[in-house]
């Protein structure tokens, strides 16, 4: 009796992305940095850079499906909602806007 064992190794790569989205009047840049796995929701590391001073304004982690201007003191971090909570829908909990000082 012969025993082979065949073993197959699988690889995933995960990419980490990194976007630069300026402001409406181009003053701020929104920095995304996030994993691309191909799951939801995305865990976005953010950070709000002034294009003047070079300095960080703010900076934290939002968990969610995107992140974008509202204006140009304001980001608008969408939510991640779920096939269940779809039915009932709270139109506050579909985004945060995360205020830049």
């Amino acid at each position: 009796m012969i025993q082979t064992t065949d073993k197959k190794e699988i690889v995933i790569q995960n990419n980490t992305i990194q976007k630069e989205i300026p402001s409406p009047d181009k003053s701020k840049v929104l920095v995304l940095e996030y994993v691309d796995k191909m799951e939801i929701p995305i865990s976005f590391n953010y950070r709000v850079i002034d294009v003047q001073s070079k300095k960080e304004l703010i900076s934290g982690i939002f968990s969610g499906v995107k992140m974008e201007w509202e204006t140009n003191t304001s980001i608008k971090a969408h939510s991640y909602i779920g096939i269940v909570e779809k039915d009932n829908q709270n139109p506050e909990k579909l985004f945060e806007i995360i205020k830049v000082e």
